[in-house]
Formats: structure tokens, C-alpha cells, sequence
């Protein structure tokens, strides 16, 4: 690279190689999505690059404070906020460090010349064609899921019977514990094998939850192959064998990673790791419209991963989504709709495919033991208006096991950092399969010491139960599974007692205890919790007072304590791994026995009054999954669609609440905590940031030494930039400061992915003289065509009617000049328009060889067609196609091409958002967050100002009403023309005339006509004039609208 570059007679660059590298930039700060900092090259500037003082320092003032001074500061009300002691500022100072290696997605829509003449020439029909695309994916992404969702269930469940039913085999068949011991073990240790395997050779980010990433990643910051095609394989195909080893891990966090990637991947219809793209399908690839595909996606995941849509929904609300909008959320709602049904779909084909039509729906529940017309959960679940105090404190205790569960998980992540690291792939392995073995040993010691029971009597033999009536003691009527063959989820009194009271190590007639709850997969022992005797199962002894509850007190703690703390060990581990299941388990054998606690307490004082541990059951859960994550709304939807406990929203609601409150005393939640230890720089709702932001004004932590690049640049200084810097845009200017902090005029912005776009394709190349000889090259047929298409191109003439001479300066001489002076400055504060662009077509053939060496006496064009528009549009997007890194690019240009220049100005953004500098942090902080930007400059305290806008200017009716004047303006030479054929005032296109007629002015995107009257009704809202009249007092004389007419709608 240093060889090519020399060969250009240009100062040679050192590229960096990672993205991180934070040298040389002011405070420590990543450069990557700042306005470019701490570099100036010498080629443009004409002065030497300044070397900062490290960020250290800083850390050094706060560790120098003497301590008197230290408490007086921390009195004032002015350092509210901020960092006062050493520790607390190392560790600052280490996230700002970490906080470099992150790139970031910009959700500003793009703003240049290229795509403003794009939108000028859209028509309703590509309207309408990206509208039901939008939702035309939507339903893609809920069917794609629910086949997804059913292809892993169905993996977990025969992995499942094949593990268990091994053991089971092997225990009914006599053999010594050894040998159960080593056939358990041994097949849980290799399904985590193959897990841990995954994660750790095939994508490092397929571990664990991918909540937290995911929510890194839609609040704008990038996590390099997290949407991958092998991250995707890898988290779902290991999560079917993480469940399947025994670890302590739900589904619902790897579901919301693999729905994001199935999101973010049909959106953007093509695919980098398989190398294809459709190019007409291209509605969707920016990060905006990729950010709420992905959104629909993680709500989607949550739905067929709980077979709970709306749940699904308002997960993505309230946790996963950073940018929340209508649109996103009425297109996830049919996402998840469409999933959940096609999963039910697939469950019952499964299930009974002979006799489809007369398969009952919507009797089943997620975390359910029984259908809904079996469990009755009228009659299952109810509470007293007495108990409300003690499901807050129910509440409480959930929010502290959750902070608690918070705190150990961090400790035990440091250790884990420490000694089995993310880059040593072997120990990482090493652990997944460690602690699967662990928690399968530890579940067959419960297993083999586990205390016996009999098995309720009406589980006995289906007969017994015949003449039982409905609401009986023991109202156990299920019949014969033979009787309702084609409902999915239907159980007979044989199937409960099989699959829920085994025998196991205990005599005939009697089951295992903690078999019951140890020795069964983790999602249905907290269907047991739940659920385990809403049908009457073993009534017969409670009424008798042979048996008080299904579940003794030292089953419930022993699975409280154990579940515990294998569930705070596992988070985190190198395999696939979710927590909503886990904590929710947890939280139900908590609700238990705090149910427990109550009915003990009732029963002393009235034994007439029934505690309902369901109730207690599925609080605790929520009270659980609350605390560790700190949802509300979507935690209280979740469980109410899973359990069916609609009759408990208020208990829920009130329980949510508690433990959230009370676990933000302590820490964040899980997620936001792992967020926030991993570094990366992830901003909050600006309601959280604090007090610190108020404190503080724009200027103070802006960077004031930018790297800027000229309207028209020489490649050899945009290499050189991209090479010294890590900058994710840079400023254009034609005259860069001089020295730091010196204003200078802002043409427009642009991205390095834009740049290394045009140099990887050869786009915008200029040789010779730029004046009225310019030279461009484009590539022909194609701009995919890459660096061999160079010489394929065609140079063809060029007519500017638009730009002066006298606004082109040549740019003869050296390219490298200090000075820069010889650069032009062209389009200097113009926006090219399609006369610019010259979109006629005007030109040479062709079908002429290119020679760079000709290049001065011909000229030629980006594109002469709107196809051709549309293609370059197209190369220069980041996605599914990202452009290769500038190191490799530079070893690809040649001598010549180094010299060249490209004229940068219409790929430029042309709008950057901006902000004073002495306006106050919060505000910059609130205007970055809530645009979902990349990058903000700081303007002057006084800048000069040409108008204002107001609510009404930026109404949907003003808008079309000047876009309407606008284009009769235009019209009215031509319509008054004798050789066009619309001289006698008639439109033969009736679809032109509904286009651009008065109901057009109602339309919205989507091309729906909402042509309502105007009604004026509030009378201190109403002008007098309109009181009177209500048509439109605008005069249109030949075809154009009277000046008038514009002034009084803008209240001039």
C-alpha cells in the first residue's frame, strides 16, 4: 500500500488497521461518529498535526484533588454530577476508551443532490409500491419466524424425549446410579458441546441472551456481525441444544436476536455473506427503514416464543425498540399475528393433520399444563381486595432478588472476563460444557435423595374419575384422550399421571417429589409451579387432610435456591442462553412459598378462607421477570397471555410496579447493566440522563479540531484521511480553519462509507483541468462494475446550464499542495439539480474505449437516465453490500487514479442537523437522541438566520398547497405553448388529472384519499374571515396561483 501510494508522489498515510484506535484525538473520545477530530492533514491545512494531551490526565486532575476541596465540590450544586474520586473516574475514562472500537448507524435520511432528484421524479406508484412492501414484509417476517420457531421447538422437544427417555429407560431398567449418572451427564454435557461449539467457532456473538445487543443495536450502534447468516445459525440452532443439555436458559432472548436478523435480512433483500442482492426490491436499505424491520423482528421473536403477540408487541415498545413510531408498531402487529398463527398452524398439523377442520384453536397457552376449557381459569384464579399490601410487598421481594441476581451476575462476569475470556475459544467451550455438567449432576442427586409420594387417587385409572361431578373436591373429568383426538394440548387422566407423577426411584403406586420439579425440562417445571392441580389433581387427599399442598415446603426452597443460583451462574456463559423462563421459574417457586407464608397465617385467624396459590404463583413470577429486567407493561401482557390469568391484570400490574421500583434502588436492570459494563456507548431516553447534562454547555465537550475535505478533493487527500483517521463523516468545505475552534462555512457533510463507496467503484473520477473541460468518469453498464469497470467506462460531454464560470476554479498543479489553493471550489453553496445532472442524455456514443490520457479535451457524466440514477443510488448504499476497508482499497489504486479528483459535492449530505455552542448539553443531547443521529455541529452563538417555520408551515395542507404553486409556476410557458398538446385545457390523462387534481392535496403516502370538509368548530381557534365562508379565497389565474395567496396562508 505504502508502495502504490508512493508511486503517486503523495505523502504516504499509515491505515489503521482497527477502528478503535484512539490516538491522538482529544479526551479520549471515539472518533468514529464525532464531528472529525485531532486531525489535520498537512496537504490541506498547511500546519503540522497536533498532538493532545492524553486523556489520562484528566483522570490525574481528578486523582491530585485534595480532599478538602473534593468535599467542598461535591456540596456545590454546579458539580452535580460529576466524577470527584479517582476510581469512578479510571472507570469512566476506561468506558470512553472501550466506547472507540464502536461505529454507528445514522438515521438521518439521506439528504444529497443524488437522492433529492430521486425524490423529485417519484411517482404515487412507487409510493404505493414501498407502502405495501412495508407491509408486505410484515407478514413475511411473522410467517418466516413461526416456521423458525416451530423447526426449533420441535428440535428441543426431541432432543428432550431422547435425553429423559434414555434415563427413564435406564432407572425402570435396574442399572446401577453410576451408569444413570454417566448416560445423563454424558448426553448433557454433549448437547452443551455442541452449543458451546457454536458460539465459540462459529460466531462469538450467538452467546447469550442477544436482548442486550440487540437493544445496543436499535438504539444506534453498530455490533459488527450481529445480523450475520452464521450468527442467526448459530444462536437458534444452539439454543435447541442449550435447552436441551440442561442449562439453566429460556429461548425468548436468543428468539428476539434471530427475529431481529430474520428482520433486518428480508428487508434489505440481498444478503453479504451469500453475495446477492435484488435490485429492483431496494425500497428498504438505509438504517432507518432496516432499524424498524429489525424492531418488528425482536417483537415477532417474543411473540412465537411465548405464543404471545401483543405481549410481543409491547416488548418491542418498551424494551427492544430506541425509536418508537405508529407505522412500526401497526406493522409489528400484524408481524406477530402472522407468527403466532402460523406456529399454531404447524403445532396442530403436527398434532393431527388428518382431520385439520376439526382442530379447536385458542384453548391452549404457552405455559400451560392443560387447555383453557380443562383448567377453567375462572374457577383457578382469584385474589382478595385485602391482599393488595401484600402483593406489593410480594413485589418488593421480587425487585431485591432480581438487584441481588443483578449484582452476583456482575461479579461473576468480571471473573469470567478474567479467566475465560471471550478470545480464548477453548476454555469458553470448556466452560458451557463444565457447567452443564454441574447442573446435570446436581439434578440427579436431588433426583436420587428425593423424598416419595403417593400418586393422587383419581390418576390411579381413568375410571375412577367417571362419576366424579364439576366442582366436586376432587373434579378431575378429563376422560379419554380418545374423546377429543383433534384438539391440540388435550389431556387425558393416564397422560397427566405418565408425564407429571413418574415413579422413577420410588415404589409402585408412588412418584418422585423432587423428581417432579428437578428431573423435567425447565419450561415445564414452571408450568407445574403454575399450574399442577387446577384440574382436581389430588384433591381427593386435600379434602381428606391426607395431603395439604402439591408441593412441599423443602421442594419449593430447594428449587428457589438452586434454580437461583445456576441461573445467576449461567447468564452470561459462552452458549445461547435466555432468562425470561429461568426468572420466571424462580419467581414461581418464590410465589409459592410466600403463598405458603399467607395461607398459614390466614388459616390461623379463618381456616374458611382459601388462599389461591396459583394467584401467588404467577405474581411471583412476574414479581421475578420484573425485577431482573425492570419491564412493566410487557412483563404484565406476557404473563396474562401465557398463564391465562386475565382476572390477575390489576395484581400484576400492582406487582410489576413494586419490583421495579424497588430494583432501581439498587441497579439497572440486567440488560441495561450488561449494556453499560460491555462499554458500549449507548444513549438513554433523555428524561434519564441526569443531572450532570444541565450542568454543562455544548462548547465544552465538542471536538474543535475537524478533519475537512474540499468540494473537490484529490483522492490522494480523501485516502489520506480515511487512512490517519477512524472519522465516520467529515465536513466539506473550500476553506478549512486554520486553527482549532475557527469557524468556517459547512457545505454539507459526508459519510466514509460514501467515500470508500466512490473509490471502490470508481465513481466521480476527474482527470485535467476542471473548468470547461471537466472530466468524469462513468462506469458503463454497471457501477457495481468495480476497479476493472474504470476501463470499461465511457467519457461523454457535459453541459452545465446551471453553473457559472465563474463559480469553477481550475485545478491545475500539484495535487498535494500545502496550500490547496489549486483545488476548486465547485458548486460551492449550490445544490446540483437535474439540470445539473443533465438527465437528457445528451452526449457522445458509447461505445469508445476510455483512456485516462484523453480525458482533458472530453468530459462526461454520473449518469444520462433515471435507470442509471437509480443503479448509482444503489452502489452507493451500505447496504446489503458494505464496501471493503481502506487499507485494501488503497493496494487497488493505481498511480493514476491517486492523482485524480473527485468532485464530492453531489454525494454530500446537504443539511447536517446543528446546534449553538453555547446552547446547553441536554438540548444537543436531546436533539442527537431523539433524530437518531451520527454525528451534530456546533455552530457560532449568533448565527445569521433568513426565516422561520411554524406549526402551520409544516402542515400536510401547506406543504401540497406550495408544491402545487410551485408546479404551475413551471407549467405556465408550457401551457401556454401552441405546439404542446394540452393548449386547449383538457387533460387526456384521467390518472394525471386525479394525480395532481384537489383531492391529491388529501392524500397521503400510501396514495388513501381522506377528502374530508372543512368544518371550523372551535370558536376562539377561528379566523372571522372563515366563519363566513369556507372555500379557498386564493384567485388561480392561468394556471398559476396569485402571490397573495401564498402570503396570507403564511400569516404575512
Amino acid at each position: 500500500a505504502r508502495q502504490v501510494l508512493r508511486g503517486a508522489s503523495f505523502q504516504v498515510p499509515h491505515c489503521m488497521s482497527a477502528p478503535g484506535d484512539t490516538s491522538g484525538v482529544p479526551n479520549g473520545m471515539a472518533p468514529t461518529d464525532r464531528a472529525p477530530s485531532s486531525f489535520t492533514s498537512p496537504s490541506r491545512n498547511g500546519h503540522a498535526k497536533s498532538r493532545l494531551e492524553p486523556m489520562q490526565n484528566r483522570v490525574d486532575k481528578v486523582r491530585a484533588m485534595e480532599e478538602g476541596v473534593r468535599v467542598t465540590q461535591r456540596a456545590s450544586a454546579e458539580t452535580l454530577g460529576a466524577v470527584l474520586d479517582a476510581a469512578k473516574a479510571e472507570r469512566a475514562h476506561l468506558r470512553l476508551k472501550r466506547m472507540a472500537a464502536f461505529d454507528s448507524h445514522d438515521y438521518d435520511p439521506a439528504d444529497n443532490d443524488l437522492e433529492e432528484e430521486a425524490l423529485r421524479q417519484r411517482t404515487r406508484k412507487d409510493y404505493k409500491s414501498a407502502n405495501r412492501w412495508r407491509w408486505g414484509l410484515s407478514v413475511m417476517i411473522g410467517v418466516v419466524m413461526g416456521f423458525v420457531a416451530f423447526t426449533v421447538d420441535g428440535l428441543i422437544d426431541k432432543l428432550n424425549a431422547f435425553k429423559y427417555g434414555a434415563v427413564t429407560g435406564l432407572i425402570d431398567g435396574g442399572m446401577s446410579d453410576f451408569a444413570v449418572w454417566v448416560t445423563f451427564v454424558g448426553i448433557s454435557g454433549t448437547l452443551a458441546g455442541v452449543a458451546g461449539g457454536m458460539c465459540s467457532y462459529v460466531e462469538p456473538l450467538a452467546a447469550g441472551s442477544g436482548i442486550p445487543e440487540m437493544k445496543t443495536y436499535l438504539n444506534g450502534v453498530h455490533l459488527k456481525g450481529l445480523l450475520r447468516l452464521r450468527t442467526v445459525v448459530a444462536k437458534l440452532g444452539g439454543i435447541a441444544f442449550s435447552i436441551s443439555a440442561g442449562l439453566i436458559a429460556g429461548k425468548e432472548g436468543p428468539f428476539v436476536h434471530g427475529g431481529g436478523l430474520v428482520g433486518g435480512g428480508l428487508s434489505a433483500f440481498g444478503s453479504h455473506s451469500l453475495g446477492f442482492s435484488f435490485p429492483k426490491l431496494n425500497h428498504f436499505r438505509n438504517d432507518a427503514d432496516k432499524r424498524d424491520f429489525i424492531a418488528i423482528g425482536t417483537a415477532t421473536g417474543v411473540a412465537v416464543a411465548f405464543g404471545a403477540p401483543i405481549g410481543g408487541c409491547l416488548f418491542a415498545v418498551e424494551e427492544g425498540a430506541s425509536f418508537y413510531s405508529n407505522t412500526m408498531l401497526w406493522r409489528g402487529f400484524l408481524a406477530t399475528c402472522m407468527g403466532v398463527l402460523t406456529i399454531h398452524w404447524l403445532d396442530q398439523l403436527d398434532f393431527d393433520a388428518k382431520d385439520f377442520a376439526r382442530a379447536k384453536f385458542g384453548t391452549h397457552r404457552d405455559f400451560g399444563l392443560y387447555t383453557d376449557d380443562e383448567a377453567n381459569y375462572s374457577r383457578v384464579f382469584w385474589w382478595y381486595f385485602w391482599e393488595v399490601p401484600l402483593f406489593a410487598g410480594l413485589g418488593a421481594l421480587g425487585g431485591l432478588c432480581g438487584a441481588l441476581f443483578v449484582k452476583l451476575n456482575v461479579r461473576i462476569t468480571s471473573l469470567r472476563q478474567k479467566f475465560v475470556p471471550v478470545t480464548h475459544r477453548r476454555k469458553r467451550h470448556l466452560e458451557v460444557v463444565f457447567v452443564a455438567v454441574v447442573t446435570a449432576s446436581v439434578m440427579f442427586l436431588l433426583l436420587r435423595h428425593s423424598p416419595c409420594a403417593k400418586i393422587p387417587g383419581n390418576l390411579l385409572t381413568t375410571s375412577d374419575t367417571a362419576g366424579n361431578a364439576v366442582g366436586s373436591p376432587s373434579r378431575l373429568d378429563l376422560g379419554d384422550a380418545a374423546q377429543t383426538p383433534f384438539e391440540y394440548g388435550a389431556e387425558d387422566g393416564n397422560a397427566i399421571r405418565e408425564k407429571f407423577f413418574r415413579r422413577l426411584y420410588c415404589p409402585e403406586g408412588e412418584y418422585s417429589l423432587y423428581g417432579q420439579l428437578f428431573f423435567t425440562p425447565l419450561a415445564k417445571s414452571l408450568k407445574l409451579l403454575v399450574h399442577l392441580g387446577e384440574v382436581g389433581e389430588g384433591a381427593a387427599e386435600v379434602a381428606s387432610g391426607e395431603r395439604t399442598f402439591m408441593f412441599g415446603m423443602d421442594a419449593l426452597f430447594l428449587y428457589f435456591f438452586v434454580m437461583y443460583g445456576l441461573m445467576v451462574w449461567t447468564y452470561g456463559v459462552g452458549a445461547p442462553t435466555g432468562l425470561f423462563v429461568p426468572s420466571l421459574a424462580v419467581g414461581a417457586a418464590l410465589g409459592q412459598i410466600f403463598g405458603r407464608g399467607v395461607a398459614a397465617f390466614v388459616n390461623a385467624i379463618d381456616p374458611s378462607i382459601q388462599i389461591d396459590l396459583h394467584t401467588y404463583a404467577v405474581l411471583g413470577a412476574a414479581a421475578s421477570l420484573g425485577g431482573a429486567t425492570r419491564m412493566t407493561i410487557s412483563i404484565t401482557v406476557l404473563v396474562m397471555e401465557t398463564t391465562g390469568s386475565m382476572q390477575l391484570v390489576i395484581p400484576l400490574m400492582l406487582v410489576i410496579f413494586f419490583a421495579k421500583a424497588v430494583g432501581d434502588k439498587f441497579s439497572l436492570g440486567i440488560y441495561d447493566t450488561h449494556i453499560k459494563i460491555r462499554g458500549a456507548p449507548w444513549l438513554v431516553e433523555h428524561e434519564q440522563t441526569g443531572p450532570v447534562f444541565d450542568k454543562l454547555q455544548v462548547n465544552e465537550v465538542m471536538a474543535d479540531r475537524l478533519v475537512t475535505l474540499k468540494p473537490v478533493s484529490a483522492v490522494s487527500d480523501i485516502v489520506q484521511a480515511l487512512c490517519e483517521t477512524t472519522h465516520g463523516a467529515f465536513p466539506v468545505t473550500p476553506v478549512a480553519p486554520r486553527v482549532p475552534g475557527e469557524p468556517f462555512e459547512l457545505h454539507g457533510t459526508i459519510t466514509r462509507g460514501v467515500l470508500l463507496k466512490l473509490l471502490h467503484h470508481r465513481v466521480g473520477f476527474m482527470w485535467g483541468p476542471f473548468g470547461d473541460d471537466d472530466s468524469y468518469h462513468r462506469n458503463e453498464g454497471s457501477f457495481h462494475a468495480g476497479p476493472e469497470g474504470l476501463h470499461r467506462g465511457c467519457v461523454e460531454g457535459l453541459h452545465r446550464g446551471g453553473v457559472h464560470s465563474d463559480e469553477l476554479s481550475s485545478i491545475g498543479g500539484d495535487a498535494n499542495s500545502p496550500t490547496g489553493e489549486s483545488q476548486s471550489k465547485a458548486f460551492v453553496g449550490k445544490s446540483v439539480s437535474s439540470a445539473d445532472l443533465d438527465l437528457s442524455g445528451s452526449g457522445a456514443g458509447s461505445g469508445e474505449r476510455y483512456s485516462p490520457s484523453s480525458t482533458a479535451q472530453r468530459k462526461s457524466k454520473l449518469f444520462e437516465s433515471a435507470s442509471e440514477r437509480s443503479e448509482l443510488l444503489e452502489t452507493l448504499k451500505q447496504i446489503p453490500f458494505k464496501p471493503p476497508p481502506i487499507a485494501e482499497l488503497v493496494k487497488r489504486l493505481t498511480p493514476e487514479e491517486l492523482r485524480a479528483s473527485i468532485n464530492i459535492a453531489p454525494f454530500m449530505q446537504r443539511h447536517p442537523f446543528i446546534v449553538h455552542a453555547d446552547a446547553r448539553l441536554s438540548r444537543a443531547y436531546r436533539l442527537f437522541r431523539t433524530m437518531g443521529l451520527r454525528h451534530m455541529y456546533i455552530t457560532p452563538e449568533k448565527p445569521m438566520v433568513v426565516g422561520v417555520v411554524t406549526r402551520k408551515d409544516l402542515s400536510g395542507e401547506n406543504a401540497a398547497l406550495t408544491l402545487g404553486e410551485r408546479a404551475a409556476d413551471s407549467a405556465r410557458e408550457y401551457l401556454m405553448d401552441d405546439a404542446n398538446p394540452f393548449h386547449d385545457g383538457v387533460s387526456s390523462n384521467k390518472d394525471a388529472d386525479d394525480e395532481h387534481g384537489p383531492n391529491s392535496l388529501f392524500r397521503d403516502k400510501s396514495g388513501n384519499n381522506h377528502d374530508l370538509p372543512f368544518l371550523p368548530y372551535y370558536p376562539g381557534n377561528v379566523d372571522t374571515e372563515d366563519l363566513g365562508s369556507v372555500e379557498m379565497q386564493t384567485q388561480v389565474v392561468g394556471g398559476g396561483a396569485l402571490p397573495e395567496g401564498s402570503a396570507r396562508r403564511r400569516g404575512r
